[in-house]
């Protein structure tokens, strides 16, 4: 029986603040390494 998807793949860096978060980093952390522009996060305000 073929397989239908329905859903998109994330986009672009779509989970990297979820993901630094389960790793243990802070709120403040992750704000930090993203006014830095390291790595890339949809989703978290400058």
């Amino acid at each position: 029986m073929p397989v239908c998807m329905q859903k998109l793949a994330p986009r672009w860096g779509q989970h990297s603040a979820g993901v630094l978060r389960e790793a243990g980093l802070s709120e403040a952390d992750i704000d930090g390494l993203h006014k830095r522009g390291v790595g890339h996060m949809t989703g978290v305000c400058p």
